[in-house]
């Protein structure tokens, strides 16, 4: 009894395997590009509407201290209400920073702050100056 509600188990689980799920969709268009320099530039659809497209390239080559990746692209699809989402990025030594109208943006420095900082920047000490010690 135990074997065959086992064996029924394990059926049933390869039927759920084979089934295509809900989420799949077909790539319509596919590009893939590498130059000899290391630059690239890819993009692909799909038959649900989501779009990307990417670029990116080495910048100060050759110049060790300062060699740095730079990515820039874009991704798009509709969202559940019908609405399209767009997603444009960029990728550099100063981090990801992704751009798009339904992303929140980051809050504003409350003006108090924003004049110590414009007050510290001015007295032009360094970090081992002040008369503080971070610990």
């Amino acid at each position: 009894m135990n074997f065959l509600i086992i064996t029924l188990s394990l059926v049933g689980l390869g039927a759920a395997a084979q089934q295509p799920s809900e989420a799949a969709a077909l790539i319509l268009k596919q590009d893939s590009q590498v130059f000899f320099d290391g630059s690239y530039h890819s993009s692909f659809e799909t038959e649900n509407g989501i779009f990307a497209e990417e670029e990116g390239n080495l910048k100060n080559t050759g110049k060790a201290d300062a060699e740095a990746g730079e990515v820039r692209g874009f991704f798009q699809y509709t969202a559940p209400d019908g609405s399209l989402v767009r997603v444009e990025y960029t990728a550099d030594e100063n981090g990801f920073s992704p751009k798009g109208s339904h992303l929140p943006t980051p809050p504003s420095i409350p003006p108090e702050i924003l004049r110590a900082q414009q007050y510290i920047a001015a007295q032009g000490q360094t970090e081992q100056e002040l008369p503080y010690r971070r610990v």
